[in-house]
């Protein structure tokens, strides 16, 4: 499969504030964003895991939301070329800046609208 997706909260048990509020901001760039949680786990709504937690989260989704005409648009480019929209960094730069430190930047295609 071309997407790129995550499972934002995970399946095994409890996170934490901090983790969950860094993956929502993740996911936000992600094809798919979808938040899941366990029973046994506190549910992953961002007001039950309080200050600044919940700001953020809320902040990550509101940019979601405002991003996604870019998603659709690039869904559609992926669908006609066959090229993942969300990709390593590393993909696109090429050879001659082999030395820069980019192992964990990513990518997405703005530019096929």
């Amino acid at each position: 499969p071309k997407w790129t997706k995550c499972d934002i909260g995970g399946f095994t048990g409890q996170t934490n504030a901090v983790l969950l509020t860094r993956w929502f901001q993740l996911g936000v760039f992600l094809p798919t964003m979808r938040v899941h949680s366990t029973l046994a786990a506190t549910p992953h709504f961002p007001w039950l895991w309080g200050q600044p937690h919940e700001a953020l989260m809320r902040a990550a989704l509101e940019l979601r939301y405002r991003l996604l005409p870019y998603h659709y648009s690039l869904a559609h480019a992926m669908a006609r070329g066959a090229v993942m929209w969300m990709r390593p960094m590393a993909a696109e730069v090429a050879m001659a800046n082999a030395d820069m430190d980019i192992d964990a930047d990513i990518y997405a295609d703005m530019t096929s609208q």
